[in-house]
C-alpha cells in the first residue's frame, strides 16, 4: 500500500482514453518531451556490478502536429550510450537524423530539439503477446518529403511511388 497525501477524486477528473496505433505513414511532427535514462541493462549492472553500468538512453515523446492524427503520441528510445557498439550506432545514426531534419547539428541538451517540426516516418510494429504499437522508421526536414515525391513524378513521369526493384528482387 501507498499513502496519496491527499484524496484522490476521480469525479474530477476526465479518464483517459487508450492510445489508438496511427496508419504507417510520414506525419509532420515535433518533440514535445525528452530525457535521458539509464537503460533497463544499466540499473542491473549498477545493483549487482555487471558490464554496462553507464547505459543511457534517450527517451523522446513526439507528437504529431497536422492532419487526421493531429496530437498523436509516439514515444522513441535511443540508445546513445550502450556497451553494445551495433546499439550505439544505430541509435545515433538515428539522432544525426533528427538533428538535420530539424536543423541543428550541435546539441548540448535534447530540449534543444523541442518544439521545432520535422516529418517521422511511422510504422506498426506487432510482437506477440503484446498490443500493437507505433515505432519511428525515419526523419527527414519537413520540406523534402514534398520535394523527393514533386522530384520524382516530374522526372519520369511516373508516380512518385513508383520504384524499381530492390537489387535483391532481381534476376
Amino acid at each position: 500500500m501507498a499513502f496519496l497525501g491527499q484524496e484522490f477524486n476521480a469525479e474530477a477528473v476526465e479518464p483517459s482514453k487508450p492510445r489508438e496505433v496511427i496508419p504507417p505513414g510520414w506525419y509532420k511532427a515535433i518533440i514535445e518531451a525528452s530525457d535521458v535514462k539509464p537503460t533497463k541493462k544499466a540499473a542491473e549492472a549498477q545493483q549487482y556490478g555487471s558490464e554496462g553500468a553507464n547505459d543511457r538512453l534517450l527517451a523522446m515523446t513526439f507528437k504529431v502536429i497536422e492532419g487526421t492524427f493531429d496530437g498523436a503520441l509516439i514515444f522513441n528510445n535511443l540508445n546513445l550510450v550502450n556497451s553494445n557498439p551495433v546499439a550505439q550506432e544505430i541509435a545515433q545514426k538515428d539522432f544525426s537524423a533528427i538533428c538535420h531534419a530539424i536543423g541543428k547539428l550541435r546539441v548540448k541538451d535534447s530540449n534543444e530539439l523541442h518544439n521545432r517540426p520535422l516529418m517521422i516516418k511511422v510504422d506498426v510494429e506487432k510482437k506477440e503477446g503484446y498490443n500493437p504499437r507505433n515505432i519511428i522508421k525515419g526523419y527527414e526536414a519537413v520540406g523534402e518529403r514534398a520535394a523527393a515525391t514533386a522530384s520524382a513524378s516530374a522526372g519520369t513521369g511516373a508516380p512518385a511511388a513508383a520504384k524499381a526493384a530492390p537489387a535483391w528482387a532481381k534476376k
